[in-house]
Formats: structure tokens, sequence, C-alpha cells
């Protein structure tokens, strides 16, 4: 009899350890799926992207790439306003939550302005990040991952 009794008091303290088991991962998993959702939150809705070339000392034309999620946006503005010319094309739906999910935009604020390449003859790029409550705008970022990210994406447009 002692025996039953003895197991069936450790089946007991085996269910509760179990039964306490489970609903801490439940806890963690609410703590993990709230945390998920503050992060959304709190990471600021990217609005609009837009990519400038612009200088060169004898050209003076400029090259405008604006993206949103209504579409894609290409323009060329030039001196010769017959030279100047624009395209807009839509884009698939999500393609542009796609990249902006994958912009970090702390680390796209910390990017360090490059040196101007307009003084012999060249163009300088601009990347503007537009969100509901800021404009970061960084010139000549080049080898910074956020930088190299959109720069991709927008090569991989067709564009032409």
């Amino acid at each position: 009899m002692n025996k039953s009794r003895y197991m069936i008091i450790n089946y007991v303290f085996l269910l509760l350890f179990i039964t306490s088991c489970n609903n801490k991962q439940l806890d963690l998993e609410k703590t993990r799926s709230e945390n998920i959702q503050k992060n959304h939150i709190d990471k600021p809705e990217i609005e609009q992207i837009i990519i400038k070339h612009f200088g060169g000392r004898s050209l003076n034309d400029s090259i405008v790439y604006l993206i949103n999620n209504k579409g894609f946006e290409f323009h060329i503005y030039s001196k010769n306003k017959e030279k100047s010319s624009s395209k807009v094309k839509d884009l698939k739906e999500g393609v542009f939550t796609d990249l902006t999910n994958k912009i970090n935009l702390s680390d796209f604020k910390e990017i360090t302005n490059g040196k101007s390449f307009q003084e012999t003859d060249g163009y300088d790029t601009e990347i503007r990040i537009l969100t509901k409550n800021q404009i970061i705008s960084k010139t000549n970022g080049f080898g910074n991952e956020n930088w190299d990210l959109i720069t991709i994406f927008i090569n991989s447009l067709n564009y032409n």
C-alpha cells in the first residue's frame, strides 16, 4: 500500500510539474508574440524611397527613382528638355513591403555621407527614405548593408 501511495504522489507531482512547464511555455509564447507586435508597431513605416543620381559639371543631368507601394517611377531630368523623360511602372503586390521590411532604419541613419564625386565631373548618389514622421537622407553611403540592399533592388527592376 505504501508503494501505491508513493506512486500516486509521484504521479501527482509529475502532473503538476508538466502543467507548470506547459504554462511557462505558453507565457513565453505570449511574451514573444507581444514583443513581435510591439516591434512592428514601434518600427516606423517606410512610405517612400527616393534615389537620386545628380551632378557632373558638364552635363547637369539627374536621374531619380521613386519607389512606394503604389509603384516605381524613373525620371531623367536634363538641361535639354527634349532629353528629359519619365516612366511609371506598377510593382507586384508585396514587393515594396518586402524591401522595406529588410531595411534597418536605425542602421541607415548611422550611414556616414561619403565624399562627393562631382569635383571630378562625376555623379553623387542620394538615398532618401520617407516615413510618416521623418525624412532620412544620405549621400554616397556606399558599402553599407542597407544602402546596398536598396541599390541592388533598384538595379534589379526592369525600368528601361
